[in-house]
């Protein structure tokens, strides 16, 4: 009868807000998306994304997905990845899926910028004191201690020095960096600070002092997921 009807409606109705209840505090994360021609005062939307990976970590919340569209993003200061997920609701970044995503805190130097300034050492001015040099793809020897390179004089093939804004490189076969492909680096690629239940999915991170670097704080549980490390130096010892 009319009674019995009631009854199941009311029951049904019961379940349905018991169980609504029961989710609501699990949510399923948005999903952002980033592109190199996108803009950071964009929403985020897939077809109006963002343009830096910096401004995407500083905008999501636990549960969240950052889709990041093919092509280069350069954080000259290394992208700092500040914002945690929860063990249920991590934070992820993940490549989309039509092409490769390339990280980097590297920067070309152009040919042409070099000088010679004595036998087989050349020089060029910099903006940002680097803390690595690359030549075609591998790793010129930085100063410091470990390399025992406290001046000009002190350099030798396949190694570099830096005075004030002036950046020195010496070859290992002595020729002109003109005619090679010279980046510079002063930075990690990603900096892991206090950002755990985190995941990075299909990125490729290159030309940096180390690619995944925790810097200090609380974090733990990170997934790295179907990534690559290309042209990354870690300082032997370290």
């Amino acid at each position: 009868g009319s009674g019995a009807r009631s009854s199941m409606i009311a029951a049904r109705s019961s379940f349905l807000l018991i169980f609504f209840l029961a989710t609501a505090g699990v949510g399923i994360g948005a999903d952002y998306f980033v592109a190199p021609q996108g803009n950071d005062a964009h929403p985020g939307t897939e077809d109006r994304p963002w343009r830096t990976l910096a401004n995407s970590s500083a905008s999501v919340q636990t549960g969240d997905t950052v889709r990041i569209r093919s092509g280069d993003y350069l954080e000259k200061s290394g992208w700092n990845v500040t914002r945690a997920g929860t063990a249920d609701r991590p934070i992820t970044y993940r490549a989309y899926g039509d092409g490769e995503v390339r990280l980097t805190p590297s920067w070309v130097i152009p040919p042409g910028a070099w000088t010679r300034k004595k036998g087989a050492i050349y020089s060029t001015q910099v903006e940002q004191r680097p803390a690595y040099v690359f030549r075609n793809g591998y790793a010129v020897q930085p100063p410091g201690d470990r390399a025992k390179i406290f001046s000009v004089d002190d350099l030798f093939p396949n190694s570099s020095y830096v005075d004030g804004t002036t950046l020195y490189v010496w070859l290992e076969d002595g020729s002109d960096p003109n005619r090679s492909v010279m980046r510079a680096t002063a930075s990690h690629v990603v900096n892991l600070r206090d950002c755990h239940y985190t995941i990075f999915d299909g990125l490729t991170l290159e030309y940096g002092f180390n690619g995944f670097k925790e810097q200090g704080g609380s974090t733990h549980h990170v997934t790295y997921r179907n990534c690559t490390l290309r042209s990354i130096t870690v300082r032997r010892g370290s």
